[in-house]
C-alpha cells in the first residue's frame, strides 16, 4: 500500500526537479511476476482484480504531467501462469491453439477467457500457479540447474524482506553464490579499450572516435526461403547487424548515445512469405574491392534461410515507386472468372484494417499485372509507393478468392484459406502494364 502511494509521490518530485515548462514524464505500470531461478519465486503473484484497483488508485493521484503507461493485469496473468508453470501447460497451449488462440502478445488478439475456458476442461486450475510457495516446497523448475547453491536465493528472499543490499560481486567481493569457481568462471569487469585491442581480426566494433567524411553506398540483394520466412523484420535487424559486425564490414554508424549501423531496408515481408528479391543498403567508411569475397563472407555469417545473391555499388536515395512480382499457389483452383471481372472493373475497392481502423483502397490501379499460369498458380505484379495506402497481395487474393465463394454455393467462403506467397523480383516502376 505504501509503495503504491510513494508512486504518485516520487513522479511529482521528478516533474518538480524536471523545472516545469510543459514536461511530461512516463511512468509504466506493470503486474510484478516473480519469476523462477529469482529470489522471488516462492511469492505470490498479485491478483489481477487487486491490480485493476491499485491502476484506478495510480490514475486518481497522478499529478499533472505525467503519462500512464499500462501494462494489462490479464496479460500478466498469463505470463506469471506460464513462467511458473510446469509441464501440465502442454496440452494447454494446444488445445487453446486448436480452439483459436493466435497472437496474443497483441491486444486486438488476447483472450484470456479463451484460456480459462481451455484450463477449466483440462481439469487446471491457473491460479494455482501464482499462489505463495513454501521454501521446502518442490518446485516446477528445481530440476534445472543454475549453478547457484541450493540455498543463495532463500537467503536472497530473507535480505530482500529486510532490505538489505548485495554488494556487486565483481567489486565488492563474492557473495557465495555457488557459480564461480575462480578458475574458468569467475567475475570480470568489462574493458572497452582492452576489448578492441584483443578483438580478432575482421572484428568491427563500435566506432569510439571520429568517422571517415566520405560513405559509399552498396545495396545487397538476399533471399528469404524455408523456415526462415518465419522470421519478423525486427528479429531479422538484429540478425543482420551481428552478421555484419562478426563479417568486419566496414559500415558507418550513426551518431548519439546509442550509435548503430547506418542501414537501410526494402519494405518489411509480411511474417510467412518467402523471397528472392529482398534487399539493404549499407552506408559504408570506405568502398569494397572485393564483391564476391564480400559476398562469401557475409554469407559464411548469414543464418540458414537468408541467402546473399548480389553486392552492387548504388546511390543513396531509395526508389519512391515499385512494382513487385510474386507467384501465388492456391490450395484451391484459380478464380478465373474472377480475375476477369477485375482486370475489365474500372475500380475494385477492398476493405482492409490500418493502425485499428478500417479503411477502403481501390485495389484496381495498385494491381500492374495478373496472370493464370496453371490451375492452382498465378502471377501477380503489384504497385507500392512510399507513404502511400496499399494492399498486400495476400489481402488481394482473399478478396479474389470470398467473391468467388459469395457466388458458388458449393465453396466455403474461407478467409484463412492457406496460400503460398513469394516474392520474385521488383523493379522501379516504369508505368507500363495491365
Amino acid at each position: 500500500e505504501e509503495d503504491i502511494d510513494a508512486i504518485p509521490a516520487l513522479t511529482a518530485r521528478a516533474l518538480r526537479a524536471a523545472g516545469g515548462g510543459g514536461r511530461t514524464i512516463n511512468v509504466s505500470i506493470g503486474t510484478f511476476v516473480p519469476k523462477p531461478h529469482t529470489a522471488f519465486q516462492w511469492e505470490p503473484q498479485l491478483a489481477a482484480v487487486t491490480a485493476y484497483e491499485y491502476i484506478e488508485r495510480l490514475k486518481r493521484a497522478m499529478p499533472k504531467g505525467a503519462k500512464l503507461k499500462l501494462n494489462d493485469p490479464q496479460n500478466s496473468f498469463l505470463e506469471g501462469v506460464f513462467s511458473r508453470g510446469d509441464r501440465r501447460l502442454a496440452p494447454l497451449i494446444e488445445k487453446a491453439w486448436r480452439t483459436g488462440a493466435r497472437l496474443d502478445a497483441w491486444s486486438e488478439y488476447f483472450n484470456l477467457g479463451r484460456w480459462q475456458e481451455t484450463a477449466a476442461e483440462l481439469g487446471i486450475d491457473l491460479n494455482d500457479y501464482l499462489r505463495r510457495r513454501e521454501l521446502d516446497e518442490v518446485l516446477p523448475w528445481d530440476h534445472i540447474d543454475c549453478g547457484l547453491e541450493p540455498d543463495f536465493q532463500a537467503r536472497e528472499l530473507a535480505k530482500a524482506r529486510e532490505e538489505a543490499y548485495t554488494p556487486d560481486c565483481r567489486v565488492h567481493g563474492c557473495q557465495g553464490c555457488g557459480l564461480c569457481d575462480f578458475k574458468t568462471i569467475k567475475p570480470v569487469v568489462y574493458d572497452a579499450a582492452a576489448a578492441r585491442a584483443e578483438a580478432p581480426r575482421g572484428f568491427s566494433a563500435r566506432p569510439a572516435v571520429r568517422q571517415p567524411e566520405g560513405a559509399y553506398y552498396y545495396r545487397f540483394t538476399y533471399e528469404k526461403r524455408g523456415l526462415a520466412r518465419f522470421v519478423g523484420h525486427l528479429e531479422f535487424l538484429q540478425t543482420l547487424f551481428r552478421a555484419v559486425e562478426r563479417a568486419g564490414l566496414p559500415v558507418k554508424f550513426s551518431q548519439g548515445f546509442n550509435p548503430s549501423p547506418r542501414i537501410s531496408f526494402s519494405p518489411a515481408l509480411p511474417l510467412g512469405m518467402e523471397s528472392l528479391a529482398e534487399y539493404f543498403t549499407a552506408e559504408l567508411q570506405t568502398p569494397l574491392s572485393d564483391l564476391d569475397g564480400w559476398l562469401k563472407r557475409m554469407n559464411d555469417e548469414m543464418p540458414q534461410g537468408f541467402n546473399i545473391l548480389e553486392i552492387k555499388l548504388t546511390g543513396k536515395g531509395q526508389p519512391l515507386k515499385i512494382v513487385t512480382d510474386y507467384r501465388i499457389t492456391l490450395p484451391v483452383e484459380v478464380p478465373a472468372d474472377e480475375i476477369d471481372k477485375f482486370l475489365r472493373a474500372g475500380e475494385y475497392p477492398l476493405s482492409v484494417i490500418r493502425k485499428g481502423r478500417k479503411r477502403e483502397i481501390d485495389a484496381r490501379p495498385l494491381v500492374r499485372g495478373i496472370e493464370v499460369l496453371d490451375d492452382s498458380t498465378l502471377a501477380l505484379s503489384m504497385v507500392s509507393e512510399i507513404s502511400k495506402a496499399g494492399i498486400k497481395p495476400l489481402e488481394f487474393i482473399q478478396a479474389l478468392l470470398g467473391a468467388k465463394n459469395k457466388n458458388d454455393e458449393n465453396d466455403k467462403n474461407d478467409k484463412d484459406t492457406p496460400v503460398r506467397v513469394v516474392k520474385l523480383a521488383w523493379r522501379e516502376d516504369d508505368g507500363n502494364g495491365y
